[in-house]
């Protein structure tokens, strides 16, 4: 089976290769997938260009891999979510065809967004103990401690807003790989791995950290990126949530359980969120700049993407409006548990087949 680049020649980068890595959940040798020199929300040159990807697993990675130091200049932005402010691009007043081309994906949209009372439900009506690696602006966290939870968030990111929220919930610093010492004494009901493991060095250390503070009988909620979408396929690089080199790893569906298998959990459920906001004026602005930095760079991505417009937009609309949930969400969710023997079940949107 092909990756989600498979619509697309993907021939090697122009320059001289480093040695394949090893894909962590087959054993085979990753294959070159994109080189992308620029970090285009910066428009600087990204040293952690080389993207390779496993077909057999559906994983991809960086390599080589940043120090945590690299990590930490990546998110030295004007503007990123985490940080309370938002890097996306005003994308002007919305005409008759654009108010169209958006409700027709809201109507389409039969996702499920990561919410509190999803959480909430999982872990049952009385007050339950909670982790959320890598809270982010900790809206999460914030919300899940209003329902009357105790809440521990982890974050790296000096910068993060969550700090604001203090008060809500106990916000530990560090990182999902390497969990402080307070956490990992403790066993939580749940942990929530939000876009968190595309941002980690060694994602399968996060998982299993995860699944180190579990309760035997707790549950893992873990989203990511999916790179199984059709708009990566049409974007590249310029795709919005590939992000390189803030996303160091790729997953979609397959290799997301494969790496919660490998760290002892069995996924019972998944799901598949947000469609809609991928055809608003702003999500098409941001995708245009993020391509202009990266043609516009000394060397250019390989293979060239392509620049979203409201055209493309009308052009991945009709190619996705009935198309299985793998093609259609830009972000995939599995719930999994420590050696649960529940058959998955599917729970992401009425039009998905498997």
């Amino acid at each position: 089976m092909r990756g989600p680049q498979d619509s697309l020649e993907t021939p090697s980068s122009p320059t001289v290769e480093s040695t394949p890595p090893s894909c962590p959940l087959s054993g085979r040798v990753m294959r070159p997938w994109w080189h992308v020199p620029v970090d285009c929300k910066k428009a600087a040159p990204n040293p952690f260009a080389r993207v390779y990807y496993c077909d057999e697993s559906e994983y991809g990675r960086e390599h080589p891999l940043p120090t945590p130091a690299d990590v930490a200049s990546f998110y030295e932005l004007a503007a990123y979510y985490t940080h309370g402010s938002s890097h996306f691009s005003d994308g002007g007043p919305n005409s008759l065809l654009d108010r169209l081309r958006v409700h027709l994906a809201w109507r389409a949209d039969f996702g499920q967004p990561l919410g509190a009372q999803e959480v909430h439900s999982l872990v049952g009506p009385g007050p339950a103990d909670i982790c959320d690696i890598g809270c982010g602006g900790g809206e999460l966290s914030v919300a899940l401690a209003r329902l009357g939870h105790s809440v521990v968030g982890v974050e790296l990111d000096e910068n993060t807003v969550a700090k604001q929220h203090r008060g809500h919930f106990e916000l530990v610093m560090g990182s999902a790989e390497h969990l402080p010492e307070s956490v990992r004494r403790r066993r939580f009901d749940c942990v929530v791995l939000s876009h968190v493991l595309e941002h980690c060095i060694d994602p399968l250390s996060a998982v299993r950290g995860a699944r180190g503070v579990l309760k035997d009988d707790g549950v893992l909620v873990c989203e990511v990126p999916n790179n199984a979408a059709a708009a990566l396929r049409m974007r590249g690089p310029a795709w919005e949530m590939f992000d390189v080199p803030r996303h160091m790893h790729f997953f979609t569906e397959r290799s997301l359980r494969g790496m919660c298998e490998q760290a002892g959990l069995q996924v019972e459920s998944v799901a598949y969120a947000h469609y809609c906001r991928q055809f608003t004026n702003d999500w098409i602005a941001t995708e245009r700049s993020l391509w202009r930095a990266l043609v516009s760079a000394t060397q250019v991505p390989h293979p060239r993407p392509s620049p979203n417009s409201k055209l493309r937009a009308w052009l991945l609309l009709a190619a996705t409006l009935f198309a299985p949930a793998r093609r259609k969400y830009d972000s995939v969710r599995v719930v999994a548990r420590p050696g649960s023997s529940r058959s998955t079940r599917r729970v992401s949107a009425t039009n998905d087949v498997a």
